[in-house]
C-alpha cells in the first residue's frame, strides 16, 4: 500500500470517528436540552413514570400514588395463619420530598458526563428508583408482638434454689424458633420501595439461648455465697427494702459471654421500679404573691427527688457481687422551675392586665366553689412560651376536692353538679388574659347568656377535660396570676414585663339579639408594635335562648359524693353546659 492510500484510509476514518462524535455529542446536548427543567425522560420512581415532568408534577403523581398506596394493606402469611397490616402500621415511612430530590438529581449530576450517561441510559433502557424510606424499630416491634403466637423462644437456664439445702439445681436451657426479623423487613422494604402490595411469606429461625446450664455451673458455688449472706438492704435516708433469698435467685444469672456471675439488670431494674412511688417526689415551684406593687414570695420552693433506676440497677450488681450487703440508692435532685433564690430572674415588673366580674346574688355554695377554685390559681407562674391550660391546672372538681353543689348546664338542663360556679373563675381569668395581650388557643362561650359573665360576649366556659381554657405567653418573661376578692367581685391580675407592645380590644358587641333572649355576639384583642398592628383574634359568641334549658331542684349532697367534672358551659354541639 502506497502513501496516499493508506493518508485516504485514516482520513476516512478519522472522519466517520470525528462524525460519530459530533452525532453524540450533538445527542446528548439535545437530551441535556430536553431535560434542562424535567425529569429526564424514562425515568420511573416505583415504578410511576415520571419523565418529562417538571419537579412539581412529578412529586405530585408520587404524592396521590403514595395515598392509594397507604390505604392497601400489607399482607403476611405463615402456614394457614395471615394477618393484614396498613402499611403506616409496619414502622416503614416514606420520605416524599428526598424521594422526589434524588430524581431531580438523576440525570443532572454536576459532571456533564455522568449527566449525560445517565440520561441516555433512562431513555434507552429505563431506570427505575425506589421510594426512598424510614426506618420505625419501635414500631416494627410492636408489629412483632403480634406475630408471636408462631414464635416459641429461647430459654435461658436457670439456677433454682433451695432453701432447705442451701444448694442450686440447674435448669437446662433449650432452643427457640423466631420469626426472622432482618427477612421480614428486608421484604416489607423491598414492598414499600416499589408501591407493591404482594404477599410476604414470614420464615423461622433458630432462637439461641444467651445462658447455658454448662455457665451456670460454674457459678454455683459462688451464687450460693451470695444467697447465705441474705438479706441485702438497698436504702435512701430513713427508708430501707430488704432484698431476701427468695428475690435474689430472681436475679443471679451468668453473662453469656465469659460464664462469669452477674445479676440480671432487668429483674433489678423492675424491682427498683416498684419502689421507686416512695422515694420520688416532685418538686414545689415558689409561691408568690403582691404587696404594695412589689413580689413577695409567701411559699418557699422545694427540690424534688427521683430514684435514679439506671445507675442504682448497677451500683446494686456491684455491690452485691463485692459481697456489700447495704447498698445506698442513687437519688437524683429535680430543682423546681421557680426557685425561691431566683425570683428576681422571673421579670416580674409590671401589672400587664386585669381581668373582673361580679357574682353578686350567688347563693352561698356558688361563692365557695368560686373562692376555692380562684384560690388554687393564685401566685400560679408562667413560662415564656407556655401554654396554659385551666382543666389541667385547676386539679379535680369534685366533693373530695371540697366542692358544693352549684346549678351547671348539662344535657340542656340546669342541675346541682359539684363545683357549679367554677366558670366565673375561667371568665375572669378569660378576660385578663385577653387584657393582657395573651394569645388565647383555646375559648367555648356558655350555651346561653348568664347574668353573672356580662356583658354577654366575654366569657369563657369549661367542663374539664373539654370544653377548656387556653392561652399562651407569649411576652419575654414569666408571668404571674394574682386573684382576689373585693367584696362580690373576682379579680384576676397579670404581672410580667409589658414590653413595647400595646393591647387594644374592641367590644364586646352584640351583633344579633332576638325576643326569645338568644344573641351573637364579637370581641376583637389587638396588638399593636410601634403603630403597626402585629396580631388580631376575634372570638365570636353565640348564646341560646335560657328557656330552652329546663331548671332542676338542687337536692342535697349524697353521703359520697362521686367524683364530677368541672361545672361550665360548652357551645354547640356539646350537650354539656355549666353556670
Amino acid at each position: 500500500m502506497n502513501f496516499f492510500s493508506h493518508y485516504k484510509i485514516t482520513a476516512i476514518t478519522l472522519t466517520i470517528v470525528l462524525s460519530l462524535i459530533l452525532t453524540a455529542a450533538a445527542f446528548f446536548g439535545t437530551l441535556q436540552f430536553i431535560n434542562s427543567d424535567e425529569m429526564i425522560h424514562g425515568l420511573k420512581v416505583a415504578g410511576i413514570k415520571i419523565g418529562g415532568l417538571n419537579f412539581d408534577g412529578a412529586k405530585n403523581v408520587l404524592e396521590r400514588r403514595l395515598e392509594e398506596f397507604k390505604q392497601q394493606q400489607i399482607i403476611l402469611i405463615y402456614n394457614e395463619k395471615t394477618w393484614r397490616f396498613s402499611p403506616s402500621a409496619l414502622g416503614i415511612g416514606f420520605d416524599l420530598e428526598k424521594t422526589a430530590n434524588q430524581a431531580a438529581f438523576y440525570g443532572h449530576r454536576p459532571n456533564i458526563f455522568w449527566g449525560a450517561k445517565d440520561q441516555a441510559e433512562s431513555l434507552l433502557f429505563g431506570k427505575n428508583l425506589p421510594m426512598s424510606l424510614s426506618f420505625d424499630a419501635a414500631q416494627f416491634e410492636k408489629i412483632l408482638i403480634e406475630l408471636n403466637s408462631i414464635e416459641n423462644p429461647a430459654t435461658n437456664a436457670k439456677m433454682v434454689f433451695e432453701p432447705t439445702k442451701g444448694i442450686f439445681t440447674i435448669l437446662p436451657e433449650s432452643q427457640g424458633m423466631m420469626v426472622d426479623r432482618d427477612r421480614l423487613k428486608n421484604s416489607l422494604i423491598e414492598n414499600f420501595e416499589q408501591f407493591s402490595d404482594r404477599p410476604i411469606i414470614l420464615s423461622l429461625k433458630k432462637d439461641q439461648p444467651e445462658v447455658t446450664a454448662k455457665a451456670l455451673w460454674a457459678v454455683r458455688s459462688q451464687a450460693e455465697q451470695i444467697i447465705s449472706q441474705a438479706p441485702y438492704f438497698v436504702k435512701t435516708g430513713s427508708l430501707s427494702w430488704p432484698v431476701d433469698s427468695q428475690e435474689l435467685t430472681q436475679w443471679i444469672s451468668a453473662l453469656p459471654s465469659s460464664g462469669s456471675l452477674t445479676l440480671d439488670e432487668k429483674e433489678i431494674k423492675d424491682f427498683l421500679s416498684q419502689i421507686a412511688t416512695t422515694v420520688n417526689d416532685e418538686p414545689v415551684n415558689a409561691k408568690l404573691t403582691v404587696a404594695d406593687g412589689k413580689i413577695k414570695v409567701f411559699a418557699l420552693s422545694q427540690e424534688g427527688h427521683t430514684l435514679n433506676i439506671e445507675a442504682s440497677a448497677k451500683k446494686i450488681i456491684k455491690g452485691v457481687l463485692a459481697g456489700q450487703t447495704n447498698i445506698d440508692l442513687i437519688i437524683d435532685p429535680i430543682e423546681p422551675e421557680i426557685a425561691t433564690e431566683n425570683i428576681d430572674n422571673l421579670g416580674l415588673t409590671s401589672l400587664i392586665g386585669v381581668g373582673e366580674s361580679n357574682f353578686a346574688g350567688s347563693s352561698a355554695s356558688r361563692q365557695h366553689n368560686i373562692a376555692l377554685a380562684a384560690s388554687k390559681l393564685n401566685g400560679w407562674l408562667i413560662a415564656p412560651g407556655q401554654e396554659f391550660s385551666f382543666s389541667e391546672n385547676i386539679g379535680p372538681i369534685d366533693g373530695k376536692s371540697g366542692y358544693q353543689l352549684g346549678l351547671v348546664i348539662k344535657n340542656k338542663q340546669t342541675i346541682p353538679e359539684y363545683g357549679g360556679g367554677v366558670c366565673q373563675v375561667s371568665t375572669t381569668l378569660f378576660r385578663a388574659a385577653v387584657n393582657s395581650g395573651l394569645k388565647v388557643t383555646e375559648r367555648y362561650p356558655h350555651a346561653y347568656p348568664v347574668q353573672y359573665y356580662n356583658p354577654p360576649g366575654f366569657d369563657a366556659t369549661v367542663y374539664p377535660p373539654k370544653p377548656d381554657l387556653k392561652f399562651i405567653n407569649d411576652t419575654p418573661a414569666y408571668i404571674l396570676l394574682q386573684t382576689k376578692i373585693e367584696k362580690t367581685k373576682l379579680i384576676f391580675e397579670v404581672y410580667g414585663t409589658a414590653g413595647d407592645r400595646q393591647v387594644k380590644i374592641i367590644g364586646p358587641t352584640i351583633t344579633q339579639s332576638n325576643p326569645n333572649g338568644s344573641l351573637k355576639t364579637i370581641l376583637t384583642q389587638e396588638i399593636w408594635r410601634d403603630g403597626i398592628l402585629e396580631r388580631q383574634d376575634i372570638f365570636l359568641s353565640s348564646y341560646n335562648s335560657p328557656s330552652l334549658y329546663q331548671s332542676a331542684t338542687t337536692p342535697s349532697p349524697s353521703p359520697s359524693p362521686s367524683p364530677s367534672a368541672s361545672p361550665s358551659a360548652t357551645p354547640s354541639p356539646s350537650p354539656t353546659a355549666a353556670n
